[in-house]
């Protein structure tokens, strides 16, 4: 048998991404197959919603992730740390926030 990988994964995660990118106030970053959002998201509650986003109270983050390959095990609460030190992070920079609203214009 012979394994193909799909590729719909990253391409949903990037277009999640860039959804969220041009928020004023907020900090996108990618954790393994998870978009997390943090900052001022609180006047953006209702766009984040409609992208599918949904809100982890008590890490104060908003969460995108296809539930596809996933499933939790256990009871324990992962910090963002815990998250980033599993799965690794990258910080979406300014820079690249910068590039992207140029692509678009």
């Amino acid at each position: 048998r012979t394994y193909k990988y799909d590729f719909t994964n990253e391409d949903e995660l990037i277009q999640k991404v860039n959804l969220v990118i041009r928020l004023e106030g907020v900090e996108v970053e990618i954790c393994g197959v998870w978009v997390w959002v943090t900052g001022e998201t609180y006047p953006h509650r209702k766009y984040l919603k409609e992208c599918e986003f949904k809100y982890a109270r008590k890490k104060r983050a908003w969460y995108y992730h296809n539930m596809q390959f996933y499933r939790k095990r256990g009871t324990d609460d992962w910090t963002m740390d815990r998250i980033r030190s599993t799965w690794g992070s990258k910080k979406v920079e300014e820079d690249e926030k910068q590039k992207q609203i140029k692509e678009k214009k």
